[in-house]
C-alpha cells in the first residue's frame, strides 16, 4: 500500500526509532502487559494472550529481557 519496499521500511524505521521493529513491538507489549499486571487480577498467561503472545515461554523471556525480573515478582513489587 506504501509502494515501498521491505528494506527500505525497515532501515528508515530503525533511523527513527533507534531500534528495529520487532525490537520496538516487544517493548510496546511488554509496556502494555506491565500496565495490566499493576491494574488487575488477570492472570499472567492471560494477559500474556492478551499482549499479543501466543507463546508463555516467549512473553517470560521478553519480559525478563526488558525489566530484569520475571512478571510474577513485578506484580508482586508493584
Amino acid at each position: 500500500h506504501l509502494q515501498y519496499d521491505y528494506a527500505y521500511l525497515s532501515k528508515l524505521f530503525v533511523q527513527m526509532t533507534n531500534m528495529t521493529f520487532t525490537e520496538y513491538l516487544n517493548h510496546y507489549r511488554i509496556s502494555q502487559a506491565c500496565y495490566l499486571l499493576k491494574n488487575s487480577q488477570q492472570s499472567i498467561s492471560t494477559i500474556a494472550m492478551n499482549c499479543g503472545y501466543s507463546n508463555l515461554r516467549t512473553f517470560h523471556r521478553n519480559f525478563k529481557k526488558r525489566k530484569q525480573m520475571a512478571p510474577k515478582t513485578y506484580r508482586e513489587l508493584e
